[in-house]
């Protein structure tokens, strides 16, 4: 299926938030900021509705989701704004139509909260990740333990990951940090 969506985004607010430091590495700080989750929960109404039309599942839904983020390419802060580190705030990450993996995770990480998922953001050394609480028993795959709930594993970066899947290169015993988006 395809999914698109139409956002009017001020020029005066990407200029701000392009303004703000960017070198605070709080993930979450990002992903919950209000103005950005006034856009980020209008693109998560707009796949509401287009999944509803579809019959789609919760399961599903939340794959839509994740499919939209992970087709924005995939460009490192030192390509892109010739910085070696730069995490940027979903409307940018939209308006530039591209982010590297903490980039994208964010942006994934709000839209699933929106979308009404609980979920972490799971940080390795050199790499950043989603993780979507799920209890249910057709949930298999990598997950990381976290408050007591199994938090699997979302790329963002590249398109087709589906939930639990984790690319080899790394390794749930090697996150460095995990926060809860809320």
């Amino acid at each position: 299926y395809t999914f698109s969506t139409q956002l009017s985004l001020s020029k005066e607010k990407d200029a701000y938030y392009q303004g703000l430091g960017h070198s605070n590495l709080n993930l979450v700080k990002y992903a919950t900021d209000s103005y950005n989750r006034k856009v980020v929960a209008e693109i998560a109404g707009g796949i509401k509705q287009q999944a509803a039309s579809l019959g789609f599942t919760n399961y599903e839904t939340m794959m839509m989701a994740a499919s939209f983020v992970q087709e924005l390419p995939y460009v490192t802060d030192k390509e892109s704004l010739g910085e070696l580190e730069y995490v940027r705030y979903p409307i940018e990450t939209l308006v530039d139509g591209e982010g590297d993996c903490e980039d994208k995770s964010i942006l994934l990480a709000a839209l699933l909260r929106e979308l009404g998922c609980e979920v972490v953001i799971m940080e390795f050394p050199n790499h950043a990740a989603v993780g979507v609480e799920a209890e249910r028993d057709d949930a298999y795959g990598s997950y990381a333990n976290y408050g007591g709930k199994k938090y699997f594993y979302l790329e963002s970066t590249v398109s087709g990951w589906e939930l639990g899947e984790i690319p080899t290169e790394y390794d749930l015993n090697r996150i460095s940090k995990i926060s809860r988006v809320s």
